[in-house]
């Protein structure tokens, strides 16, 4: 009687992924196209935030939402420079063909294709007050958990903070956080807690003085693996605020990955809780 219940991760909608068909069949297989998209754009260090199919007839409309690495910034800006000296499109044709050849098992004829990205939307921030206070409070991190990565640590304070501003989900949020951690050494996983439990604080103090729609209440941080090099799997959990359990009516965001390391497979799993 007295035992928990475990923690309930439903959500009244997936807003990462929206795909609409009346067949199911089209929906499973364009279910599977959006999947291997996201692994797909994950191995380019492209970060998938958003994606929609949707199927009227032999006609396919997709959006896609990116957030590009500031390490590939600098290699696309030169692929469109080149594109527009030679004032050709191939290289916007060889990504329609592709697209064209995955779905070719729908038989789709016409395809629209929308694609955002949300790096430009930092343009306009450069003097944001948050994009400060998060600089400031992780700057003494850059030199321990971000050696020879400082494209990393940028781009740790970009996912930031987009996820604050629930632009980014949580799966997108402990994504950054495993690449992070993939390459650190054993003696460094408990500088690791500490900069999570500090972020975590940045974050969660934010959404409560702040009160708006969407803003984060909670957050939970479990991983599981051989940490800090021992050889028995032990796990550790990270909590900020207050996640509610033994309901569904509440706007819980959840996310997990396997996060591959020199020491073995870590998994990680992250519970939002927003107003």
């Amino acid at each position: 009687m007295g035992q928990k219940a475990n923690l309930q991760t439903l959500r009244p909608f997936l807003k990462s992924t929206n795909l609409f068909t009346f067949s199911p069949i089209e929906f499973l297989k364009g279910l599977d196209f959006l999947n291997y998209l996201n692994s797909f754009f994950n191995k380019k260090g492209i970060l998938l935030i958003n994606t929609t199919l949707n199927f009227i007839g032999r006609k396919a409309q997709i959006s896609l939402t990116f957030f590009i690495r500031t390490a590939k910034t600098f290699k696309f800006n030169r692929q469109i420079r080149f594109c527009r000296v030679k004032k050709n499109q191939n290289f916007v044709n060889s990504f329609a063909n592709f697209l064209f050849k995955k779905l070719k098992f729908l038989e789709i004829n016409t395809l629209a294709l929308k694609i955002m990205i949300v790096n430009r939307f930092f343009s306009r921030l450069k003097k944001n007050r948050f994009l400060q206070i998060l600089y400031f409070k992780h700057r003494f991190f850059k030199d321990s958990l971000f050696v020879r990565r400082q494209n990393l640590f940028f781009d740790f304070l970009k996912i930031s903070y987009l996820f604050s501003k629930n632009i980014v989900n949580s799966k997108n949020f402990i994504f950054i956080l495993g690449q992070i951690f993939r390459f650190l050494p054993k003696n460094k996983h408990a500088r690791f807690f500490i900069f999570v439990k500090k972020i975590f604080t940045v974050l969660v103090e934010k959404g409560v003085k702040d009160g708006s729609t969407n803003s984060i209440l909670g957050l939970k941080f479990l991983i599981a693996g051989r940490l800090k090099g021992k050889l028995r799997k032990k796990k550790h959990t990270i909590q900020l605020g207050k996640i509610p359990s033994q309901t569904i009516s509440k706007n819980i965001d959840f996310g997990k990955i396997d996060v591959f390391t020199r020491y073995g497979v870590f998994g990680f799993k992250l519970w939002t809780y927003r107003n």
